[in-house]
């Protein structure tokens, strides 16, 4: 098993056996599992697919066994109670006591109820009508338990008799709970002069396979809405990344244009994900102007997933849409550094075609410390630089590719005496 390169990809987990899992992550080579087609496809009703039209098969995956699904894994405390607040009718075939947790990142928002007992039972709201008594308890699979976790499903879930069906699979230990969509949609697709490994994920599980990225409607906030999952192998290295240095993240929220090597496709998607259509196109364009700043920009938004640099002039071009930004790399040709934006202007962009959307990052960056309380004597004390635009900035800056050595520390009392010093390490 290789070993661990990115820990975006672990989900946070408590317990003996969290070594086993930080060993699994999402840069292995995909498991070559047996395939099989979602149960109820249907393309009837399906949007006009453009350019060349790739198949993609659904495949049935337990998420610790895939590097895809593995990435996508979200994690949930259990909280202990007698009840929820989104269920009206408690599971009477549960042991005692109860934990539940609130699937509110779906389309439609459900509970997982969680038994007592040496194997967990759980009972999940597949109709998300918050009657719990009405639905059949679920063991964990014979076998199935992996990296210490009990394992359940694939579980479906349909919110009312008219909608798709979805898949979904639990793993639990202890108070933790993850979720993932049981399997999803792959196939390859010609991009760039390439045949690209391309997948579909139903991240909000409402069944299809089509929901693009949609930015919140609140100004200054970060995009939540519940969305799908488009993942190309950009590299064709056989592997789905979540970051690297020379391409766009891998796993990227749908969108309705994908950019690959300068060139821009529209992107288009029958419900059940079992078609994709990829065409060429030329997308009315827009201009961030950072001003005298240089810097990368990763995006996120309804019209495409991008990683973008400026130009000599402090502009970047790219399609007319809302963005919200989720990584900033400033660099001035010798020095490089990299921070993520707070809150702030820099997670809701709106970008048009009739002049330039000026933003403000960058230098100057302010020198903050990070100070936490851990116990009653003992405080934690972090580094960070604050950019112009409230983005955060590791103090880990390279200079020509080395990163240069972490910042020193003193503590000075009110009458300006030295009471401590030290360094930062990173890490």
């Amino acid at each position: 098993m290789r070993p661990p390169t990115d820990s975006r990809c672990t989900p946070r987990l408590t317990g003996w056996f969290l070594p086993l899992v930080v060993l699994a992550m999402c840069l292995l080579p995909a498991i070559s599992p047996s395939a099989q087609e979602a149960a109820g496809t249907n393309t009837a009703g399906a949007p006009h697919l453009t350019g060349k039209i790739t198949t993609l098969r659904y495949w049935d995956h337990e998420p610790f066994e895939d590097p895809l699904l593995r990435c996508l894994l979200k994690s949930f405390a259990l909280q202990s109670g007698k009840t929820h607040k989104l269920v009206h009718k408690a599971p009477e075939a549960l042991k005692e006591p109860l934990r539940y947790v609130a699937i509110s990142s779906a389309a439609t928002p459900f509970v997982i109820a969680v038994g007592g007992g040496r194997v967990p039972r759980i009972v999940v709201d597949t109709d998300a009508d918050g009657d719990l008594a009405e639905e059949t308890p679920v063991t964990a699979g014979k076998g199935k338990s992996s990296y210490g976790l009990h394992v359940f499903g694939p579980i479906a879930l349909q919110s009312s008799p008219e909608a798709a069906v979805a898949k979904i699979r639990v793993l639990i230990s202890g108070k933790t709970l993850l979720l993932a969509p049981a399997g999803y949609r792959s196939g390859r697709a010609s991009l760039g002069g390439k045949r690209r490994r391309v997948a579909l994920v139903d991240l909000d599980l409402d069944g299809a396979f089509s929901t693009v990225y949609a930015a919140d409607s609140t100004p200054g906030t970060a995009p939540s809405r519940a969305r799908d999952i488009l993942a190309v192998d950009f590299n064709t290295d056989g592997n789905w990344d979540p970051a690297s240095v020379d391409t766009p993240p891998e796993i990227q929220p749908l969108a309705r244009l994908l950019l690959v090597r300068k060139t821009y496709y529209a992107v288009s998607i029958a419900p059940d994900g079992a078609k994709l259509g990829i065409a060429k196109t030329t997308p009315e364009m827009g201009t961030i102007d950072l001003g005298d700043t240089r810097a990368r920009l990763d995006l996120e938004g309804d019209a495409a997933g991008l990683r973008l640099s400026t130009d000599k002039h402090g502009l970047i071009q790219l399609p007319t849409g809302r963005y919200s930004c989720t990584n900033v790399q400033l660099t001035d040709g010798r020095w490089t550094i990299t921070g993520k934006p707070a809150d702030g202007p820099l997670l809701d962009l709106l970008v048009a075609s009739d002049s330039p959307l000026e933003v403000s990052l960058g230098a100057p960056l302010i020198a903050k410390a990070d100070i936490k309380r851990v116990t009653d004597s003992l405080i934690s004390i972090g580094a960070q630089l604050v950019g112009k635009g409230g983005e955060l900035y590791s103090p880990g800056a390279t200079k020509k590719g080395r990163r240069q050595a972490a910042p020193k520390l003193r503590v000075i009392s009110e009458k300006g005496k030295e009471l401590a010093s030290g360094q930062f390490e990173y890490g």
